[in-house]
């Protein structure tokens, strides 16, 4: 266990748990610099982080720190005139959040996620139906992409066609990574923003027409739509809304099944003993979270005033990163914390985040993932990594956390 010495170089970021434990023994409260100059502090253990997520003194709202974060590679939605939208859930608070939420919040309540159940395994049954049989597959490519993609298409009420060709934009957007240099970047940002300002004002055509649609064609977007026409979010929201729920439904669910697919195959008693107590999996969907998941960090933090945690002050202005990651692996909480067991029963996790900000869609997430890994360990229990392991290769930026690739083979 050594002091980490660049955070974001390749080693790191692909097994960062060595040096997050450094962090949380020797110093849990620890600023960084990023190569773009911006200074975040990080907070590393599971207390301060639980604690942090639901502390009213960390704003979510960027305009909290316009100065710092002018000139830092912020993710956000680049406009045409060169804008970036960041009005959506993930960055409002209080009353703004509150009000955003009610707009979408029911579409994603444990019962009204249970109805997708069916249509969830039909597309499920159908990727892994077209993967071949001994041959090596890629199953981010076949499997983790395409999935949530599909899923979201329905709930939103889009064409799978269309979002599938903007899947590759997104990835654009999302990571504006430090290392994996992306020239597209800027031209793959507009045609993200295009495509939702075509998609928009093709449902607001429909809802001043008064045309049925039929069901799977209407869904979040077209309610998003009614509620700016109603006036109740602004035309910066309704776009920005739009976006970061097709990002967020679709990427973190995405680098969760790889991660948890990888973790998986990577411990062969985990994996047989989920084949074998099909009643755990959805306990195993909350360990394998804990273990790696797809949101290394929360989205940023803003301190409205001086906060203290684990004895040291951040002063008021300052950027908070919440390392969710590390969190899950604290030893004071989780015993054998490194340790992947999927009959553990242990303290909240906080991968899905605690507090106002808990992700909303994390009934959906449990739901896909509950039906991916049980598909997956009982279509092909002897799947195996087509590569070592060592030479796997991870996305590199900010919060995220997961895989370019994971190439398989499937066995019998």
């Amino acid at each position: 266990m050594m002091e980490p010495s660049d955070f974001f170089g390749y080693d790191f970021v692909a097994d960062p748990y060595p040096g997050y434990a450094w962090l949380r023994k020797n110093s849990p409260v620890h600023q960084i610099q990023q190569p773009d100059g911006l200074c975040i502090w990080l907070l590393t253990r599971y207390e301060d982080v639980r604690a942090a997520l639901g502390d009213p003194r960390l704003s979510k709202d960027p305009r909290n720190a316009a100065d710092q974060l002018r000139g830092a590679r912020v993710t956000g939605l680049v406009t045409p005139d060169g804008r970036v939208v960041v009005n959506n859930l993930l960055n409002s608070d209080a009353a703004d959040h509150r009000r955003l939420k009610n707009v979408i919040g029911k579409a994603f309540q444990p019962r009204t996620v249970e109805f997708f159940r069916p249509w969830i395994q039909q597309f499920t049954d159908d990727l892994l139906g077209d993967l071949p049989g001994q041959d090596a597959v890629d199953l981010i490519a076949r499997l983790a992409q395409p999935l949530p993609v599909l899923v979201m298409c329905r709930i939103m009420g889009m064409a799978p066609a269309e979002a599938l060709a903007v899947t590759a934009w997104r990835d654009d957007v999302a990571y504006p990574s430090y290392i994996d240099v992306l020239p597209t970047a800027p031209d793959a940002a507009g045609e993200f923003f295009a495509y939702f300002v075509e998609l928009l004002e093709r449902k607001r055509a429909c809802l001043k027409s008064g045309e049925s649609k039929r069901p799977e064609e209407h869904g979040l977007v077209d309610e998003l739509v009614a509620a700016h026409h109603r006036g109740t979010i602004n035309d910066d929201e309704l776009i920005g809304m739009v976006t970061a729920l097709f990002i967020a439904g679709t990427e973190s669910t995405t680098n969760f099944i790889g991660n948890a697919v990888l973790a998986l195959l990577t411990h062969d008693e985990q994996r047989h003993f989920l084949r074998h107590n099909p009643e755990m999996t959805a306990h195993a969907v909350d360990e394998l979270i804990r273990y790696d998941g797809p949101a290394e960090k929360a989205t940023f933090r803003v301190a409205t005033e001086d906060v203290c945690y684990s004895g040291t002050t951040i002063p008021r202005g300052s950027i908070v990163g919440l390392v969710l990651n590390s969190a899950n692996r604290d030893e004071d909480v989780f015993p054998a914390a490194d340790s992947l067991d999927l009959s553990r029963g242990s303290p909240a996790h906080v991968g899905f985040g605690h507090g106002p900000h808990f992700c909303l869609g994390a009934p959906l997430a449990r739901l896909e993932t509950q039906i991916v890994f049980r598909s997956v360990v009982d279509r092909f229990p002897d799947m195996r990594l087509a590569i070592p392991v060592e030479q796997l290769r991870w996305r590199i930026f900010g919060p995220h956390h997961g895989l370019h690739a994971l190439p398989v083979v499937l066995g019998a």
